[in-house]
C-alpha cells in the first residue's frame, strides 16, 4: 500500500499498488494516477515526458515545488537490466547522471527516481517475459 501524509495535519490514506508494472508505460500511467488521487491540498500540475518521464508541479502551503520523475520497472524482459538511454546510451538520463558531483547534489533536490520490480509468490524474479503486458 502506498500512503499519503496531509500537509497540515498527520493523516494517512491506503492506496492500492499497481499490480502491473510492465511494461514500463504501465507503471508510469498508474502511479500518474496515484499522483493526482493524492495531491490533497495542493494544486498540481502533472506534464508527462517533460524531459524525464513526468514533471510535478505543486503550490500548497508553504510554496511552490517541482519534482522531475523517472519510472523504471523490471518484469523479466531484460534479464539482469532494467531499459536506460535510447540504443545509442543517449537521453536525458544519460545527462543526468554525467553531471559532477555538484550537478548531482543539485538534481537531488528536483529528481526522483521511480522503481518497481516485479517478483512470483515466492518473492523470486520473475523469468524472462513473464508479467509483460503488450499495449
Amino acid at each position: 500500500m502506498l500512503g499519503k501524509e496531509g500537509a497540515e495535519k498527520n493523516v494517512t490514506t491506503a492506496l492500492d499498488e499497481p499490480e502491473e508494472i510492465c511494461p514500463e508505460s504501465v507503471f508510469q500511467s498508474a502511479l500518474v494516477r496515484v499522483l493526482e488521487e493524492i495531491s490533497g491540498d495542493w494544486s498540481t500540475v502533472l506534464v508527462q515526458s517533460f524531459g524525464l518521464d513526468v514533471a510535478m508541479f505543486l503550490n500548497g502551503p508553504g510554496g511552490g515545488k517541482v519534482r522531475f520523475l523517472e519510472f523504471k520497472s523490471f518484469g523479466g524482459q531484460r534479464m539482469g537490466g532494467v531499459g536506460f538511454s535510447n540504443q545509442r546510451g543517449e537521453g536525458p538520463q544519460v545527462d543526468l547522471l554525467l553531471n559532477e558531483q555538484q550537478g548531482i547534489a543539485l538534481l537531488d533536490s528536483f529528481v526522483r527516481w521511480v522503481f518497481a520490480l516485479k517478483f512470483d509468490s515466492k518473492l523470486r524474479p520473475l523469468p524472462r517475459g513473464a508479467g509483460v503486458t503488450r499495449s
